[in-house]
């Protein structure tokens, strides 16, 4: 069993609006790594039946926060944890960390990482400092759009996501068709042909030198050595 403490100080936020149904994303949660503590979460109040695995997993994000430094600025890490797994991405200023839980391991890396980005492009948005942001801007402003990105994301997107892929996998293979028996025949003989006019041009290019050498050379040594004996 886990025995870690977990600070309950929590964002606050409308609780009806927050409570989740049985879901594949149990838990979005944002940490400030300065102080290690998680300043907004989703859902606030979980259904009685996830009670007990919501504040595990809420156990498990302070531990990792606590572990940070093991984290590179920018990282996208998965974690296997019990039956499901962390998906986190610490930002480039190792000011904040982004944490989903999801109940399957085989939730796609490609999702997890598009709903961290969004919840950092929200914070980005929102922040004062590096690591602070107002708790009204949490309240009216975080938290409303985590729990519409967690709704999304493991309905609508996941949903999506599976459908392409199952469209991509449908596709029929793109079979690189040989070419007609007649063009490759085409092709051979026009290369038999080039490498014909190629030796011809050499035979006639060895021939012309063999001429030159065995009669005109001789006829011109010959003439050398006349001019030679004319000016002796």
């Amino acid at each position: 069993s886990i025995e870690v403490d977990l600070d309950p100080d929590m964002a606050s936020f409308d609780r009806r609006n927050s409570t989740a149904s049985s879901s594949s994303l149990p838990l979005l949660a944002v940490g400030r790594v300065r102080d290690t503590k998680i300043i907004a979460s989703v859902p606030a109040e979980p259904v009685p039946e996830e009670a007990d695995k919501h504040q595990r997993c809420k156990v498990m994000v302070d531990k990792i926060l606590k572990k940070n430094s093991k984290l590179e600025p920018g990282d996208f890490k998965r974690l296997t944890w019990e039956d499901g797994c962390f998906c986190l991405k610490l930002d480039e200023s190792r000011s904040m960390l982004y944490l989903v839980y999801s109940t399957s391991k085989d939730y796609p890396d490609k999702l997890a990482r598009e709903l961290l980005l969004e919840v950092e492009e929200k914070v980005q948005s929102l922040r004062v400092d590096d690591d602070i942001i107002a708790d009204a801007s949490i309240d009216y402003n975080l938290l409303p759009k985590m729990v519409k990105l967690v709704e999304d994301y493991q309905t609508s997107r996941y949903e999506a996501h599976f459908l392409q892929v199952e469209r991509e996998a449908s596709r029929p293979p793109i079979r690189v068709s040989s070419p007609p028996a007649s063009q490759a025949m085409s092709g051979w003989f026009c290369l038999r042909r080039m490498f014909i006019i190629c030796l011809a041009i050499f035979i006639l290019g060895a021939g012309g030198y063999g001429i030159w050498y065995f009669a005109l050379r001789d006829k011109s040594d010959k003439s050398v050595q006349g001019l030679l004996i004319l000016m002796a």
